[in-house]
């Protein structure tokens, strides 16, 4: 019931999922309203004005909540085909039901904040303060991840390998 490959498709999802789901928080955490003493967190609702504001930083959310809804070609889909694979060889099938019926549940509230962000009219745009440059590198490094792992999935199976290797675990 247990082999590499699960162990690896589990580690390879749970990276994916980590840093895509930062990458989200983080985009909502940075962006703050430009009024004094306003440092409570804004509401999901003002964030409909950022294609006006901040188009560039819509895309970048929209992508990795496409990636965390398991969309293809993006790194979410190519893990979450990893569990499906190492479940379907473990003829573990009431789980691949059960995480299908999951998946699809959670791709419903992924898209569904999509289409909230960039299909609601908002005609007056929010003023939001700047983003600082040291936070908008940590947002681009991390949006970056999903185009990588699309690109050369290779890359990172190899790392994800050598990590789980015994032979890495030489000096503990």
């Amino acid at each position: 019931m247990f082999s590499f490959e699960s162990l690896f498709a589990g580690v390879f999802y749970l990276l994916v999922y980590l840093l895509s789901t930062f990458s989200i928080f983080y985009a909502f955490i940075i962006v703050k309203p430009k009024q004094l003493n306003s440092y409570a967190l804004l509401e999901f609702k003002n964030f409909t004005c950022l294609k006006l504001i901040n188009p560039l930083l819509l895309i970048m959310l929209s992508i990795n909540f496409l990636s965390l809804a398991g969309i293809p070609p993006l790194s979410g889909f190519i893990s979450k085909f990893l569990i499906l694979i190492s479940l379907v060889e473990t003829n573990n099938l009431k789980l691949l039901l059960f995480l299908i019926l999951i998946s699809l549940i959670a791709a419903y509230y992924y898209i569904r904040t999509i289409k909230i962000l960039v299909f609601t009219n908002e005609k007056q745009p929010k003023f939001l303060s700047e983003i600082p440059y040291f936070s908008g590198v940590i947002l681009v490094v991390t949006f970056y991840f999903n185009f990588l792992v699309m690109l050369q999935p290779s890359f990172f199976f190899l790392i994800i390998e050598n990590i789980l290797t015994p032979n890495f675990f030489f000096f503990l």
